[in-house]
């Protein structure tokens, strides 16, 4: 099957100044790469009884697609089932966001609201949430925003306080906790040793789980890499990979489900029996 797309912007990211009037595609390899009469002329050659759809661009930029260098493609889906913090603009859109989804649970679910991607930098305030603010969104159920970077994050009262956090709590090593004047915890938690108080609070056996491990992997899966995919991204990472993550991942690649390509990175005490694990799916070691 070949497939000649022609009549726009085409990137081939060779040299800047390449300006291809056509691609001529067949079973998922280019094929060629120049001018349309020349590629027309070659796949009506080579075709014989089969078919050669032309697309036409209509102006459109077709272009290699993107390499993600650095990524967690789990967690990626995962966060779609979190409270979207991303277009808020101000605190109280913040509480908005969480208000809004507060309103459309079931009547008696009280399980925590947790929020990811709010960006102070994008706030009217310029600055990251804090207990007050997230207290009116309830002062009866944990909520928790975490920062787009997933390093940092805030929590209301109720969290704090099943935490353990008060004035007398020092910063742990690696992190830090966000003080008012008088010392007592504001709710903003900064990396993942302090926010680990935070984690433990809301799952005491599974810590950072709640936010990233849980649920289904093959939900998370599917709509990581759909979004991936409409972004034009087709290769992915999955960074600090646990063995939960590894098996997931490589069960998914055996039963045909992963639609792009996909680099494993276990974390480090995990990487040798993941390699040994999983072995047809590991690189070859580096030579010496």
């Amino acid at each position: 099957m070949q497939t000649l797309y022609h009549s726009g912007r085409i990137l081939t990211m060779v040299d800047r100044d390449d300006a291809p009037e056509a691609v001529l595609i067949e079973d998922g390899l280019i094929t060629g790469v120049g001018t349309l009469a020349d590629l027309r002329e070659r796949a009506d050659a080579s075709a014989g009884a089969d078919r050669v759809d032309e697309v036409d661009l209509t102006g459109r930029t077709l272009m290699p697609s993107f390499i993600d260098s650095h990524g967690h493609l789990l967690a990626h889906g995962r966060l779609a089932a979190l409270v979207d913090l991303e277009g808020a603009r101000s605190i109280d859109e913040v509480v908005a966001a969480f208000r809004e989804r507060l309103a459309a649970r079931d009547a008696g679910d009280d399980s925590p609201l947790i929020g990811a991607k709010y960006d102070p930098t994008q706030l009217a305030e310029g600055r990251h949430p804090t207990r007050d603010d997230l207290d009116r969104v309830s002062t009866e159920i944990p909520v928790l925003a975490m920062h787009r970077s997933m390093h940092v994050g805030a929590a209301n009262s109720v969290l704090v306080e099943a935490a353990g956090i008060t004035a007398e709590t020092p910063d742990p090593e690696g992190g830090r906790f966000g003080r008012r004047d008088d010392g007592s915890p504001d709710g903003f938690a900064e990396e993942h040793a302090a926010l680990g108080a935070l984690f433990a609070a809301l799952d005491p056996e599974g810590g950072a789980s709640s936010i990233l491990g849980g649920g289904d992997a093959s939900a998370a899966l599917r709509l990581a890499a759909d979004d991936y995919l409409r972004h034009g991204i087709t290769t992915a990472q999955e960074g600090a990979a646990s063995p939960d993550a590894v098996t997931d991942l490589a069960e998914a690649a055996r039963a045909g489900e992963l639609p792009l390509d996909l680099v494993v990175y276990p974390v480090a005490a995990w990487g040798a029996p993941a390699r040994e694990q999983f072995a047809e799916r590991a690189p070859p070691p580096p030579t010496p």
